[in-house]
């Protein structure tokens, strides 16, 4: 579908307003994949309109409850929302879904991070670190928190 590809192109390009517009032709088109309502969700929530995103994520996890990707971008909307219940539940599933993926496990050091809870971001950073050992951000982050809270 062309309205799809070049939403993605434009959301790749961070031209976040464009991808809606081809986002929201392509859901008139195929209002049953929920793929578009995942993209159209993060290209609000990439635009800082988290709120708008919420029902979008949500519809994407409706249409198909079984994928790990929407679970973390709405846990990840709660969360810049500062709704860290909401937050912890949907990474929590996405998580429980899909225990290798890593995006969710990072969201969720994060959360941690916002609850002030240094030990269990620090479990979690841990977990992304025996997923894959050289994956920087969770190294960096690590070395930050073990200098805040000493080693």
């Amino acid at each position: 579908m062309a309205e799809f590809l070049h939403g993605r192109a434009a959301y790749e390009e961070k031209d976040y307003s464009t991808a809606i517009e081809d986002f929201n032709k392509a859901i008139q088109q195929r209002p049953g994949w929920g793929e578009l309502y995942r993209f159209r969700g993060l290209a609000y929530s990439y635009s800082g309109q988290h709120q708008r995103a919420l029902p979008d994520y949500q519809r994407a996890i409706e249409l198909d409850p079984y994928r790990s990707p929407a679970y973390n971008a709405l846990g990840w909307a709660y969360s810049e929302l500062g709704q860290y219940e909401q937050a912890q539940a949907n990474l929590d599933k996405a998580i429980e879904l899909e225990p290798d993926f890593v995006l969710p496990r990072e969201n969720r050091a994060k959360l941690y991070a916002k609850k002030h809870d240094a030990d269990a971001e620090m479990r979690e950073l841990d977990i992304i670190l025996g997923l894959h050992p050289t994956q920087q951000w969770a190294k960096d982050t690590k070395e930050a928190l073990l200098q805040r809270h000493g080693s």
